[in-house]
């Protein structure tokens, strides 16, 4: 295919399918390269679901190039540990300290889609379509005819998929993945009344797993329980008896006891999305960001960094080679290739090894106390 021989900005806007956290990033992102841009967004109002979210100094690198730490410190809290319990015991097994992997934030999910939202509302050449669904991409002498359900049509010579697992641009020109699902997660807000305020704390169950951290000033606690499909069923009750059978430790029974005497605490109930196809940054002059490229389980919190880094990548590329998009593309798929493709492999693995009951899981947890420094230096070395 031949390079496109004069700069993109010069040429067509760039045109973004998505607007959540990826879609937004890159937005900004070419803006603050030059280049214009057009959004594209379903959802007829800005909505983006979740609540809470793990920032550590990779992605909080991230947001400063994007000019946006400061916004998002002011909404966050700082961690200071991970603590990790068994279900039998109210004292954790290891309690990995972040000083060495500062900063750590916690904050709401909202509030960093605030901020990326509301720059991106004040930026000069950007176009913002609301309750807008791409139905047909079409592409004739080197530019992209995208059409949308209102038989709206947008040019440009490059378009960036940030619309999630599903791809939109995959599924019409029938590149779509086949994603697994073996885990589903739900998601609780509670008034926090724990006495620490700056930690994040895991629980392993069997079959399942409990995070908790708080968020918003420390006035509320968010709880997130992911269980395999396979081994509980989608009510609370399965989940509250699997939880109250085989957990021990007296703080979270009493406050998964709250929750499921309260049903309306629960804020949201997603399936979690994997695969071991491999991993496509673009096709043709088609870019993935974000889980467009592919998603990856949340056991690392790695899911928001990732798609403000590949924002970046993508921006940067683009504006070093901005007469050769394959060149362009291909420096971006290199560059984000292999850090995708380990987060993915380590949150399946890490999935595994929450899951283990019997022996394995005995042996996790030995490993946990004993050796939490050598297994905590492992992680530091792609999270920071």
């Amino acid at each position: 295919m031949p390079a496109i021989s004069t700069p993109i900005a010069k040429c067509s806007p760039i045109i973004i399918i998505g607007a959540g956290i990826a879609g937004l990033a890159s937005a900004i992102a070419f803006q603050k390269k030059g280049y214009a841009c057009i959004l594209i967004e379903k959802n007829e109002k800005d909505c983006e679901s979740g609540y809470g979210i793990q920032l550590g100094p990779r992605g909080i690198r991230q947001l400063q190039i994007l000019g946006l730490d400061t916004h998002v410190k002011q909404a966050s809290i700082r961690a200071d540990y991970i603590s990790i319990f068994s279900h039998k015991h109210d004292t954790p097994l290891c309690r990995f300290n972040l000083e060495s992997l500062q900063p750590y934030w916690l904050l709401p999910r909202y509030q960093l889609y605030k901020a990326l939202y509301t720059n991106c509302l004040a930026l000069q050449n950007c176009q913002f379509y609301h309750g807008m669904r791409v139905v047909d991409i079409q592409k004739h002498n080197q530019q992209y005819i995208v059409t949308t359900h209102t038989g709206m049509t947008l040019t440009a010579a490059i378009i960036i998929d940030a619309s999630g697992y599903r791809a939109i641009s995959k599924q019409i020109m029938n590149k779509s993945q086949d994603y697994d699902t073996p885990y589903t997660a739900l998601r609780y807000l509670v008034s926090n009344t724990q006495a620490s305020h700056n930690q994040v704390n895991v629980w392993l169950l069997p079959n399942m797993h409990i995070v908790g951290y708080p968020i918003n000033s420390a006035n509320l606690y968010n709880y997130v329980i992911i269980y395999k499909k396979d081994t509980l069923q989608s009510h609370l009750s399965s989940i509250r008896d699997n939880i109250m059978l085989h957990c021990h430790n007296r703080e979270l029974r009493q406050h998964i006891a709250v929750l499921t005497e309260s049903p309306h605490l629960l804020q949201s109930q997603w399936p979690l999305y994997t695969s071991s196809q491999d991993i496509n940054f673009f096709h043709e002059h088609i870019a993935y960001v974000g889980d467009s490229a592919q998603p990856v389980l949340p056991f690392l919190a790695q899911g928001a960094s990732l798609a403000l880094e590949e924002a970046n990548i993508l921006a940067e590329s683009l504006a070093d080679n901005p007469s050769d998009l394959d060149k362009t593309l291909l420096i971006y798929s290199r560059k984000c290739y292999n850090r995708r493709k380990k987060i993915r492999h380590l949150s399946q693995r890490q999935a595994w090894i929450n899951a283990q009951t019997g022996v394995l899981g005995g042996l996790r947890n030995i490993s946990l106390r004993f050796f939490s420094r050598q297994i905590f230096s492992v992680y530091r070395t792609f999270l920071s």
